[in-house]
């Protein structure tokens, strides 16, 4: 009887231990969807600002600003991607060119964005689960008397929870006014599907 008991006990642990396994097998994680995610900064003003011109896609998002905003020129002035998992997050810090050609001030132009992503429910959308881009500003302080200038920074920027974008179109997700200069400066979303 005691053998019996043990070749019953052996028995039994094998099909648990093989429940386990095809369990833990069955439990393993679909591959996430990857995502490129292209930042546009788009100045656009009556006068000519600088920068590249809108081509492409943006082309057609010029049309549709110009009609809302009134202003004749539009040029990028800052063009930047990353890639992301559909549950995962980006964040960069660095130097922007975009000094010369939106501001006014001295010293450089420091640039933060970040993005992450969720698991959008909609077909041919990406779910942003949260954008923020923040600019730094130098901004030259005003004296007399020959005494020299300090110049300290100012930020400025936009902040986006839980929007839907539609894949491989370019959507406007803000704008704000740049000190020292008219216009306006719009940010521009495009999110494209990336392979593994």
């Amino acid at each position: 009887m005691h053998r019996s008991t043990l070749r019953n006990l052996s028995l039994v642990s094998l099909i648990v231990l093989s429940l386990l396994t095809l369990t833990a097998r069955a439990q393993v994680p679909a591959p996430q969807a990857s995502y490129i995610v292209k930042m546009n900064l788009i100045f656009g003003s009556d006068a000519d600002p600088g920068g590249k011109e809108l081509s492409g896609e943006l082309s057609q998002l010029r049309t549709r600003l110009a009609a809302d905003y009134g202003f004749k020129n539009f040029r990028v002035l800052e063009h930047q991607e990353n890639r992301v998992s559909d549950s995962g997050a980006t964040e960069v810090k660095g130097m922007t060119r975009m000094v010369n050609a939106a501001t006014e001030g001295d010293g450089p132009t420091f640039l933060e964005w970040v993005t992450s992503m969720g698991q959008s429910p909609t077909a041919g959308t990406a779910l942003l689960e949260h954008f923020r881009l923040g600019i730094r500003l130098p901004v030259r302080s005003r004296t007399g008397n020959g005494v020299a200038a300090a110049v300290a920074y100012e930020g400025i920027g936009v902040t986006v929870n839980r929007l839907n974008l539609r894949i491989g179109e370019p959507s406007v997700v803000g704008s704000f006014q740049v000190p020292n200069r008219e216009g306006t400066l719009f940010i521009v979303l495009r999110v494209e599907e990336a392979g593994p």
